[in-house]
């Protein structure tokens, strides 16, 4: 039979124990939704790669149209210049 101090021991162990569980569950949800976003954030990523590009040509025939004097009525320099491009 267990003495008191023992027994004390012991449910203080028990209750840790169960306390650490409870921790170590809740950060692996923790983890798992973090790792879930990230792998949004690079599916993201990869998929607005490709459309940098696109939007750069789109840019530089923009660019063009208005320096060759295509743009009648001036809103290609307008849109241009309310959104320059983020230097590379």
């Amino acid at each position: 039979m267990l003495t008191r101090a023992e027994w004390a021991l012991l449910l203080a162990g028990a209750g840790l124990l169960a306390l650490l569980m409870g921790t170590v569950l809740r950060l692996q949800r923790i983890n798992e939704a973090l790792q879930a976003e990230l792998v949004q954030q690079q599916q993201y990523v990869q998929q607005t790669a490709p459309l940098e590009q696109v939007h750069r040509e789109m840019v530089r025939l923009l660019a063009t149209m208005a320096e060759r004097g295509q743009d009648g009525d001036g809103r290609i320099r307008a849109l241009l210049a309310a959104h320059p491009l983020p230097a590379r």
